[in-house]
């Protein structure tokens, strides 16, 4: 039987090759180098280069990227970038967490349009969520309807990783989470800022 977490359970670490090149095409996407694909993010410079680090001289070697921070280099890369009234906007982009790479359903509309009329942000405007905003994701009444240990595996983390991450919660997983919920790629990251 199929489920939601198949993904996250059957993800293979990639290697570093594999995530230079996914750099690459999300840099190009977003308009800018890979050296400053970072920015996009809100993380220093060198954790995108671990992620990377000896592609040349080892490309087979695995790499140290987490399941939600490929997850939203994928979406970006697989994007579609459309030119309206002189406005990249990307459409589109695969979302590797769920089955069949379609967003979820939110459980509570009330909730849902809540968390979209004022916790959508990009890494340059974001604002770390409090523990009660970030409970909006997880719980019967939840905009998910999954417990806790549910969402955790949804985003590849390990239950206390996880239980971390809500105390303080960074962009990536919040974006992640977000894109797991239909969020467009668009709102999530900036595709016009100069290079």
């Amino acid at each position: 039987m199929r489920t939601i977490f198949e993904q996250a359970v059957n993800w293979k670490q990639p290697t570093v090759k594999e995530v230079e090149l996914v750099m690459i095409k999300a840099a190009s996407k977003l308009g800018c180098d890979v050296i400053n694909l970072h920015k996009n993010f809100g993380v220093d410079a060198r954790t995108f280069r671990r992620w990377k680090e000896n592609a040349i001289d080892n490309p087979d070697q695995i790499s140290s990227i987490k399941y939600s921070a490929f997850g939203l280099l994928v979406a970006i890369a697989t994007c579609n970038i459309v030119d309206k009234d002189g406005h990249r906007i990307a459409i589109g982009g695969d979302i590797i967490f769920t089955s069949g790479k379609k967003s979820l359903e939110p459980v509570s509309n009330e909730l849902w349009r809540l968390i979209l009329n004022n916790y959508v942000y990009n890494a340059q405007s974001f604002v770390k969520p409090n523990e009660k905003i970030v409970k909006f994701f997880y719980g019967k009444d939840s905009v998910t309807g999954l417990f806790r240990q549910d969402v955790a595996d949804l985003l590849g983390y390990s239950k206390d990783h996880f239980g971390r991450l809500i105390m303080r919660m960074n962009f990536g997983t919040w974006a992640s989470l977000l894109l797991c919920m239909g969020v467009p790629i668009n709102q999530l990251f900036d595709f016009n800022r100069p290079k």
